[in-house]
């Protein structure tokens, strides 16, 4: 994502996706969510965090993410190993209730497996 910054590009939510599926393939629930609240930042989430601010003139505005976001976020709770990521999984999921997103059998297996492990 950060090379499509470098070219004054913006990103797609289909090449976020890609990035937050191969963070699920890992379980890296907690860089899959930072990406989410990138996409779609939460009312306590207000607060821009300097870091992610591009060096160049250049500002990096991200899509509203689907459904294969939200689930990507979902399994890599799910196959987290710390039980934190279960609060997690839950608030990703009440988050797609609330935005109105559309929820899916992947949806509801990724929480299932996050509250039975």
């Amino acid at each position: 994502l950060e090379l499509l910054t470098d070219i004054n590009v913006g990103p797609s939510v289909e090449s976020i996706n890609v990035v937050l599926r191969a963070l699920e393939r890992v379980g890296d629930w907690k860089q899959a969510l930072q990406l989410l609240l990138d996409m779609a930042p939460c009312e306590d989430n207000n607060v821009p965090d300097e870091s992610k601010v591009p060096t160049t003139a250049f500002k990096l505005v991200y899509p509203p993410p689907n459904t294969e976001s939200f689930n990507a976020v979902l399994g890599a709770c799910a196959k987290a190993t710390p039980k934190p990521a279960t609060a997690w999984a839950a608030a990703v999921y009440e988050d797609m209730v609330e935005k109105g997103v559309d929820r899916d059998t992947e949806s509801l297996n990724s929480m299932l497996r996050t509250l039975t492990r």
